[in-house]
């Protein structure tokens, strides 16, 4: 019915990512259940999210966002001049200087990590048994960012070279291992966290060595040895100079809800269940066609190929906005049922589901936002372009600063949430203004047209979805968990079945295979 036939090498790279990245996150969602049941919203909860965001903060800043959009579209230039050795030889020489640059990091963060707890949750300065916790995890964990660094490279390598499964899967792992961590932790005598912390660990090994193997497969194996500061470094380093300010303001963005969020007992972890979910389709939809985008947009740039990049780029929004609006109101509508039918077990009482429903009704309104930005940046990496959407985040990290301080003080931790919100649409409406500015995007006939057809698909389905809420409301239902499964299910069938057959009765197919612009 819909997927769609003839499919576009986007489509079939984005399909390829979606589909392991679905399989990561369904893991995930059982990682987080069972996190959820065994621990809650307590203190060794909230000790070991901060603990681990703390390797993820510095891996945001390397592994992604602004080293992708310096190294990807500089290597997919080396091969098209030299060839597969020399795409090679540069990415031998990144990684040798990413390796010199990060270990002395990792040794100091070791030394120092009191004062980085300090520094992430303010709040736990007032509760000495979730700092007391947080310290040995976080000691644990760190490490984990070389491995992880060094993945995002061997990742970054291969979809450059259109080979995009071993990267999108190797989250898998990380789920993997936190699952059986939780697992064991109900037969081990043992402080859960350091098991998993340990588990994160070991995982961020297996990742690596899952993508290493990969790429010495595809033949794109590079040797490790002593950096020397040539063009090719100098060059890599102007590109990412300016996106790794942008990472370091989104991080400091990311920093000041963290900051806020500790000094609310349960807020860390009510935001962080709840960004999980609204986290699944950005996930699979958002991020699979970004990292698809990337490498595409460069090469057809490089070619000059303005006619096809404008169509792979038209293509890319339209099927953002195909997938983020219809999960967008969906999850808004069913917030409370998704949360109670997720997390709703053990340790996670009904006041947490109420808070962190709350939070998603507010993330899920921020799925386009955040999608769209996903592929709409892209679009100035592959022209080595990383100031613009630097400039733009660094605007909007200080908006979302200012008013999570502001709405903090309003609505408490839903200010944290809300403030993320608007912060993203200014983002998401300023790079597609710029765009359409510089012409890097030309906006064809039929989007609009396109735009009004699945605002009338998603109406549609969310119709069927209240008339099915009535149906339910009529036969009043004991709640339950088993019932509340059944009807997160029949909500979801239900709501994907009327959202294609609309999409595909009003005509939307021929939107995403048409090659006119």
């Amino acid at each position: 019915m819909f997927p769609f036939n003839k499919l576009s090498g986007l489509y079939k790279s984005s399909a390829v990512v979606s589909a392991w990245t679905l399989l990561s996150r369904l893991m995930g969602f059982i990682r987080d259940i069972l996190f959820a049941s065994i621990l809650g919203t307590g203190p060794i909860a909230d000790a070991f999210l901060v603990a681990f965001r703390v390797p993820n903060l510095f891996r945001r800043f390397f592994a992604e966002g602004a080293f992708s959009a310096a190294f990807i579209p500089i290597l997919s230039k080396e091969y098209e001049k030299y060839g597969i050795q020399g795409g090679i030889l540069f990415t031998s020489k990144i990684a040798s200087f990413l390796l010199v640059f990060i270990l002395p990091l990792i040794v100091l963060s070791e030394i120092f990590m009191p004062n980085i707890i300090y520094l992430i949750a303010p709040g736990f300065m007032e509760d000495a048994i979730r700092f007391e916790l947080a310290v040995p995890y976080a000691r644990i964990i760190f490490p984990y960012l070389i491995f992880i660094i060094f993945t995002a490279l061997f990742a970054a390598c291969l979809n450059t070279n259109g080979k995009f499964w071993s990267g999108a899967a190797a989250p898998i792992i990380l789920n993997v291992f936190l699952i059986i961590a939780l697992i064991m932790s109900r037969y081990i005598a043992s402080d859960v966290g350091i098991i998993m912390s340990w588990a994160v660990l070991l995982a961020g090994v297996f990742q690596m060595l899952l993508l290493a193997w990969d790429s010495y497969r595809n033949g794109l194996a590079f040797s490790i040895s002593f950096p020397k500061i040539d063009n090719d470094i100098k060059l890599f380093i102007k590109r990412f100079i300016p996106g790794a300010f942008g990472a370091g303001v989104i991080q400091v963005n990311l920093l000041v809800g963290s900051i806020f969020a500790s000094q609310i007992p349960g807020a860390i972890s009510w935001l962080y269940y709840s960004d999980r979910i609204a986290q699944l389709p950005l996930g699979i939809i958002g991020i699979a066609i970004g990292t698809a985008l990337l490498p595409d947009l460069a090469k057809k740039i490089n070619l000059g190929q303005i006619n096809k990049q404008n169509l792979v780029q038209e293509r890319a929004i339209l099927l953002t906005i195909f997938f983020s609006i219809p999960s967008s109101v969906a999850l808004i509508y069913l917030s409370h049922l998704v949360i109670s039918t997720l997390f709703g077990y053990g340790a996670f009482i009904e006041s947490d589901i109420v808070a962190t429903s709350n939070a998603l009704n507010i993330y899920a309104l921020a799925i386009p936002a955040f999608m769209f930005i996903k592929v709409l940046s892209p679009n100035f990496f592959a022209r080595q372009d990383t100031k613009t959407p630097v400039k733009i985040a660094a605007f909007c990290a200080t908006i979302n600063i200012i008013l999570t301080w502001y709405l903090m003080n309003k609505i408490g931790y839903l200010g944290i949430a809300l403030s993320l919100c608007i912060a993203g649409y200014i983002n998401a409406l300023l790079l597609l203004f710029i765009l359409i500015k510089r012409r890097f995007y030309i906006v064809s006939n039929i989007f609009f047209i396109a735009l009004i057809k699945i605002i009338v698909a998603t109406i549609i389905m969310l119709l069927s979805l209240y008339v099915l809420n009535q149906f339910f409301l009529n036969y009043y239902l004991i709640p339950s968990k088993f019932i509340n499964i059944f009807k997160l299910s029949s909500f979801i069938v239900v709501g994907v079945f009327i959202f294609f057959s609309f999409s595909h009765i009003l005509g939307l197919k021929k939107y995403f295979i048409s090659n006119k612009i």
